[in-house]
């Protein structure tokens, strides 16, 4: 389950789905349109993401920073912070 508080997104599940890509991909739209240069995400309560919403969410930073704007991690579990660190992705998510 994806929840929107202004221009932060919060997964509300450990294990995200491809449902929750799909609610992911709305809320960032959303928020994006609403005027927002800073889309923040909150995955303290996610352990495990599918390839596709991690990919998703690469790909939309990348294409948001080109344009002004950003996608900001602001807190991540440590499961998944762990993930993030092997594959070398910390550093490009900023967590």
């Amino acid at each position: 389950m994806v929840t929107i508080l202004g221009n932060k997104i919060i997964i509300d599940s450990s294990r995200a789905t491809l449902d929750d890509k799909s609610s992911f991909e709305q809320a960032v739209n959303t928020i994006i349109e609403g005027g927002a240069t800073e889309v923040v995400v909150d995955l303290s309560k996610t352990v495990y993401l599918p390839s596709e919403l991690l990919g998703y969410l690469m790909g939309k930073k990348r294409s948001l920073m080109g344009k002004g704007m950003d996608i900001k991690i602001i807190a991540i579990s440590d499961p998944l912070k762990r993930v993030f660190d092997e594959a070398r992705m910390s550093g490009f998510l900023g967590v």
